[in-house]
């Protein structure tokens, strides 16, 4: 039996389109797993690290500065992203405005998460720090300030030891300037209050 050319053709058209292959609906799982690895990541280090980023105001609107360079963060998750999988069950697709959208885990995603955190912990722990966060956290205002307080400075020392400074060090020396800076907001708050 011999198949006609065009409806061939269409039938491979129509067959790719519901198996979700160039389907503008379906769910592109390379995008997916970069979103999800993206989440983990900032979720991870949120856990572990009372400080994630330093916020600023500029012309009355707040933005949260990451400390580690961009780079840094998508040298961490390019690294360490092939070692976990996903599937279309554990991506639900979210819109961000029309027409841009990005993939999010479901509420019934079964990730297996631990090779993935482990390579993260791993890198964040043997990579030396940039240049360029070197120099952000160095010329920070309240880094010098920070040297005041015994742990801030005792955190300083340690890490000098061995003559270099690590992506894991770097986020510890963070987290202690945030929750330094958390008391001293507090601390001025309440001397505000007691001053009424």
């Amino acid at each position: 039996m011999k198949l006609n050319q065009k409806n061939s053709i269409s039938f491979i058209f129509f067959s790719t389109l519901l198996s979700g292959c160039f389907n503008p609906f379906g769910i592109d799982l390379d995008s997916a797993k970069s979103d999800i690895a993206e989440e983990i990541y900032y979720n991870h280090l949120r856990s572990n690290y009372s400080s994630l980023s330093k916020n600023y105001t500029v012309d009355d609107k707040e933005f949260d500065i990451n400390p580690l360079s961009l780079s840094v963060d998508y040298a961490v998750m390019g690294n360490c992203k092939s070692v976990f999988s996903i599937s279309k069950e554990d991506v639900e697709k979210k819109e961000k405005a029309i027409n841009l959208t990005y993939y999010a885990m479901s509420s019934t995603e079964n990730i297996d998460k631990t090779a993935y955190i482990a390579c993260i912990d791993r890198y964040l722990r043997t990579s030396e720090l940039d240049a360029e966060t070197l120099n952000n956290l160095t010329n920070d205002p309240d880094y010098s300030r920070m040297k005041l307080y015994s742990d801030f400075d005792n955190k300083i020392k340690e890490i000098k030891v061995d003559g270099k400074i690590t992506l894991h060090e770097t986020l510890e020396l963070l987290s202690i300037m945030s929750n330094h800076t958390k008391e001293e907001k507090k601390q001025n708050y309440n001397s505000k209050v007691a001053a009424l």
